[in-house]
Order: C-alpha cells, then structure tokens, then sequence
C-alpha cells in the first residue's frame, strides 16, 4: 500500500482494526459459553430450570419428555420443586443446606446395603446418573430435616389431652409378663453344655459364650424379653425358672437355648405417668404433620412464584400462540 493510501486511511484504519479485533474475541467469548440453562419457574426470583425438572420425572418414573405429561400431573411436578425450594431456602436461614452432615449421613445410609453397580444399572434404567439421584433424595432428607427443626419447637400437649387419650386406650398399655435375661442360642447340644459348664464354674456368660462363637444379642447386655414372643414349649420351661437360676439346653427349631434369668416383671398397665411419652409422640406426631402442612402453605402465600405458560401448557418452553 502507497504512502498515499496511508495518508488516506488516516485514523480510520487503527478504529477499524480495535472494531475487528474486539469482534473476534467476543465470537470467541461466545462460543466458549455454555448456553443459559432453560427455565420453566422461579420461586422468589430462584430459577428452576428444565433440567430440574426431568430429573424429578425421572425420580418419580414418569419419563423423560415433559409434553408427554398431563398439564395437571406436568403442573404436580412443578409445585413440588416450587414447594421444595421454599423450604430448602428456609433452611438457609437455619445452616441446613445438602451438605449438613445429618444429610449426608443419611444419604450413605439409603443405599448403603446396595451392591453399587447393581444401583447404577437400575438408576440408568429409570433415566438417572447416581450425582442426580443423590440431588433429588439429598434435598427429600434436607427438606424432611429442615420442616422437623421449624415445628417441633412448635408441639404442645397439654396433660388433660395426654389424660384423655390414656383413658381411651387403655389396653394400648398393657404389657404382658417378662423377664430379664442372658439368652444364648447354639448350635448345637455340645456347644450349649460348654457354655453350661463354664457358667457353672463361675465365668460370666456373655463372655464365654463369646469365647465359643456365639455372642449374645446387643453386645452381650441383658434383654427384656416378653411372654409371646418365643416358641410355647420354651417360653414354658424359660418363664417358670426364678430369678438367679440358668436353664438348658432347651431344645427349639432355632437351636439349643441356654438362659439365665436376671429379673423378673408381672404383666401390668401402664400408669398414665409412664405411658405419657408414648401418648405424647402419638400425639405430636400427627400435630407435628398438620402445622408442617401449614407452615409449607404460608411459605406459598408468601412466595412471589412464576411458571413458563408455553410450558405448563404443552411442556414446552415458550409463549403460547393464540
């Protein structure tokens, strides 16, 4: 290009090359951008997107195209994510969020007894990867956690209602004869008469019947055990031994039984002093389910709540054309 050229251009051709320079860097900018994420609602200015709302269909095993729903069942799906964002938020406020250790705990626990690729097989089947899973069921837990912690401050039972409930139940708290033993199951009648025999020479039992393999129930600690609850013949020959006194082997379809008895309970009935805790969370319980239905109602009444219309009404996201 001539000096002329040049002189032409003049303090065009820097604006120009700064304008074609910054264009690229913004197309560039842009294509490395993950796309904004659909929403079909927000609560309170929270976003839930499409995406949330799949994996809960899938949850739930209703598939995975949202327009394959009803409009009422695709509009129960939406209001449970709406009504679990309320109260996750409100845990917020508390410290609850999904990684309280209570949550994560309980999260390990429910499928801890699962052969783990056994549980990614059928979580693939129903449309799930296993961090999707946890999502939803980590935030179920949450939410389960955060509405005991808001009411059970509120549960009140007054005596006179406790009173009441108790002179209406009263069989409820009738407990039938027990006692309190160290009980033993064997596996065989040699077993039972080593065990017996160390008893007799004044070991303790827990201990040796660890020693021969068989550890009683519970960590070796004493049982109540109750009346109706063991094959006839040997709750028979069990029930009638006195306190103090060891007993076997007694043969059974389970084994061979050795047991001492330790003490000894009448059947009886509750006084309503002693029944008052149970008939307290009998109850609270229910009390407990009616004031979390309304504090999740008053969440709502409060909540500044909208919904895509393209996708309530068709589940697609987008407006409606008329």
């Amino acid at each position: 290009m001539s000096a002329d050229s040049d002189r032409r251009l003049g303090p065009w051709a820097g604006a120009w090359l700064c304008w074609l320079a910054a264009l690229i860097i913004s197309l560039a900018a842009a294509c490395d951008t993950e796309p904004a994420p659909e929403v079909v609602a927000k609560v309170n200015g929270h976003a839930i997107t499409l995406d949330d709302f799949t994996v809960q269909m899938a949850f739930m095993g209703l598939g995975s195209d949202p327009a394959a729903l009803v409009a009422d069942l695709r509009q129960a799906v939406l209001d449970s994510l709406v009504r679990r964002r309320l109260i996750i938020s409100q845990g917020e406020k508390l410290g609850l969020t999904i990684d309280s250790p209570e949550v994560r705990q309980a999260l390990r626990a429910a499928h801890s007894g699962e052969d783990q690729a056994t549980f990614r097989r059928n979580l693939a089947a129903q449309g799930l990867t296993v961090k999707q899973w946890e999502k939803v069921v980590g935030e179920e837990i949450l939410s389960r956690l955060i509405i005991q912690r808001v009411v059970a401050d509120r549960v009140l039972v007054p005596a006179a209602e406790i009173q009441a409930y108790y002179q209406a139940h009263r069989e409820r708290f009738n407990r039938p004869q027990q006692i309190l033993a160290e009980h033993v199951v064997l596996p065989s009648r040699k077993l039972a008469d080593m065990l017996l025999a160390q008893v007799a020479a004044g070991q303790d039992m827990g201990k040796a019947a660890a020693a021969l393999g068989v550890p009683i129930d519970g960590g070796g600690a004493p049982a109540w055990l109750s009346r109706g609850h063991m094959p006839p013949e040997l709750e028979k020959k069990v029930f009638a031994l006195k306190k103090g006194k060891v007993a076997g082997p007694l043969a059974s379809a389970y084994g061979f039984h050795v047991v001492r008895v330790i003490a000894k309970r009448p059947a009886r009935r509750l006084t309503v002093a002693q029944a008052a805790p149970e008939i307290t969370n009998i109850l609270a319980a229910g009390r407990k389910d009616e004031l979390a239905t309304q504090w999740v109602v008053d969440l709502l009444g409060k909540a500044v709540v909208w919904f895509d219309p393209g996708f309530q009404a068709r589940g697609r996201i987008g407006r409606i054309r008329k």
